[in-house]
């Protein structure tokens, strides 16, 4: 039901509580002549003051409510086009009408919202679970490609013992940041450092320091598993696992703001695109903030993806 609903307070949604009152207005006089006696006009208008609220929430619902209030005024009260009140009813009827009508349209209205925030959260709640089993798989590819390179590389069992212990110790270092979120302001050095732990040293990776930079806490968690997810793409499909490479993480800054850039070679087509759940990971590192900017491209040569957040002051 949420997601045939206009957006709140849209411009939408304030058409439709438009649409609403006309039809009202004109299914009223629809009624007189049926009823062959003039009714009062709240008999359509509380209907449609309801519905209003529910369409765009409880800002929509009061404006329809006062629109209402005035054509009631304007059309109805105490004959036709006269803004002159007679009597003691009239006032006191309009009076009940505003008061009844602002509470319907502020309890439709607080229902709208707190089914857009249950839709919110389940909508959420799904994006952590498939994360969760996205993050998971990693690890496992992870792992399994430290343990096929470090056997190559050992040549007792208690260096490979040592060699195993030392990367995922990193790994968990890793993690440790991934989860970090909205904590602080993080400098791109730890950032960096934290994400490609695990994969370090590789002679095929190579990190070409830029200036001193910090990336806002609100783009940190982002970041952290945007690297991560190009590191393990590469740890499982050999640019990264056979140390061959080359691939190079690099950051500069320019008009007021960081560039991080990522840049793959793809060597004999042994890479696949990257597809799914972890290219929207890529896409959406730094939130999709209209100030911040990142292009992911999977070229015939290599893989490049370039990550852009304005630098902030103070």
């Amino acid at each position: 039901m949420q997601r045939a609903l206009p957006h709140a307070d849209s411009f939408v949604a304030y058409a439709a509580a438009a649409a609403l009152i006309v039809f009202a207005t004109l299914f009223k006089f629809q009624l007189d002549r049926w009823a062959g006696e003039p009714l009062p006009p709240y008999i359509t208008y509380y209907p449609m003051v309801a519905v209003a609220a529910l369409f765009g929430g409880p800002r929509v619902g009061y404006a329809a409510a006062a629109t209402t209030l005035l054509l009631s005024w304007y059309l109805w009260f105490p004959v036709l086009n006269s803004f002159q009140l007679a009597g003691a009813r009239t006032p006191l009827t309009m009076a009940i009408y505003a008061v009844n009508a602002t509470f319907l349209a502020w309890v439709v209205g607080l229902a709208r919202r707190m089914l857009d925030q249950v839709a919110a959260s389940e909508a959420e709640r799904t994006r952590a679970a498939r994360e969760s089993v996205h993050r998971i798989k990693n690890l496992i590819a992870v792992v399994q490609a430290l343990v096929e390179k470090i056997s190559g590389e050992a040549e007792t069992l208690e260096q490979f013992r040592d060699l195993l212990r030392q990367r995922l110790t990193a790994l968990d270092r890793a993690q440790d940041v991934l989860v970090r979120q909205d904590w602080h302001d993080v400098a791109l050095n730890d950032v960096i450092e934290g994400a490609l732990a695990p994969f370090l040293p590789n002679p095929g990776l190579k990190v070409i320091s830029g200036p001193d930079v910090t990336v806002p806490a609100r783009y940190v968690n982002g970041l952290c598993l945007a690297l991560y997810e190009l590191s393990t793409n590469g740890m499982k499909y050999g640019a990264l696992a056979k140390g061959e490479g080359p691939v190079t993480l690099s950051w500069r800054t320019e008009n007021g703001a960081c560039v991080l850039e990522w840049r793959e070679a793809r060597k004999g087509g042994a890479q696949v695109e990257n597809s799914g759940f972890g290219t929207m990971l890529i896409k959406t590192a730094l939130s999709r903030d209209t100030r911040t900017r990142v292009d992911y491209e999977f070229r015939q040569s290599e893989v490049v993806a370039r990550f852009r957040w304005p630098m902030e002051r103070g």
